[in-house]
C-alpha cells in the first residue's frame, strides 16, 4: 500500500449525497492504487452490532452523528480512500479531521440523478428528518458538501468508468498544483 505517490494524497475521503457513487468508486480506485477502502457505515455498523436505522432508532439525529463523527476520528492513515456516509458534513470538527488528514473529494451528482439513484431513505439508514424529500435533503447538504471538500468532482450520468476517470484526473491536477504552489512554481 504506497501512499507516497506524488499525484495522489496522503489519505482520500470522498463525500456526497447517497447514491453519488462513494463506494462504488472508492472501491475501484482502491483497487487500482492498491489502497485500503473504507466504506465508513459498514465499519459503524459491524462495531455497533445494529444498523444505522437501529442506531438512529436508538441515539437520535444527533446522538448518531455523534457517535458517526467518533467513528471516523478513528481513520486517518495514509494509503486509505474512506467513503463516510452523507451525514459526515453535519460535524465540522469530524470534517476537519478528514482534511487535515488527506484530500477531501465531493463526488457531486444532481439532484434528478440522485432520485433515480436511491431506494428507502430510511432503509439505507439515511438522517434525514421526518417528512423530508431526497430534494430538501439534497439542497441543505449540497452547499455543506461545497465548503466541506477541496474540490468537487461531477458523477452525473450511469458510467462508472466515465466517473472513475474524472475523479482520478481531478485529483492529478489538484495534486500537481498544490505541488507547485508548495514550490513557488
Amino acid at each position: 500500500m504506497n501512499s507516497d505517490h506524488p499525484q495522489r494524497p496522503r489519505q482520500l475521503t470522498l463525500i456526497g449525497m447517497p447514491g453519488s457513487g462513494k463506494s462504488t468508486l472508492g472501491k475501484a480506485l482502491a483497487a487500482k492504487w492498491q489502497w485500503a477502502f473504507v466504506d465508513v457505515d459498514q465499519v459503524i455498523v459491524a462495531k455497533e452490532g445494529r444498523s444505522l436505522a437501529a442506531l438512529q432508532d436508538e441515539l437520535g439525529r444527533d446522538g448518531f452523528l455523534d457517535r458517526e463523527a467518533w467513528h471516523i476520528q478513528q481513520f486517518g492513515q495514509p494509503g486509505e480512500i474512506l467513503a463516510p456516509g452523507g451525514s459526515v458534513i453535519y460535524r465540522s470538527a469530524t470534517m476537519q479531521h478528514l482534511r487535515q488528514c488527506g484530500l477531501v473529494v465531493y463526488l457531486h451528482v444532481p439532484l434528478k440523478d440522485i432520485e433515480l439513484r436511491v431506494g428507502d431513505l430510511r432503509q439505507r439508514g439515511v438522517v434525514i428528518a421526518p417528512g423530508k424529500t431526497v430534494g430538501d435533503l439534497w439542497h441543505e447538504r449540497h452547499p455543506l458538501y461545497e465548503q466541506a471538500a477541496h474540490l468537487r468532482v461531477p458523477c452525473s450520468g450511469t458510467d462508472p468508468t466515465l466517473s472513475l476517470n474524472l475523479l482520478e484526473q481531478a485529483i492529478r491536477q489538484h495534486m500537481t498544483s498544490a505541488t507547485e504552489a508548495a514550490h513557488g512554481s
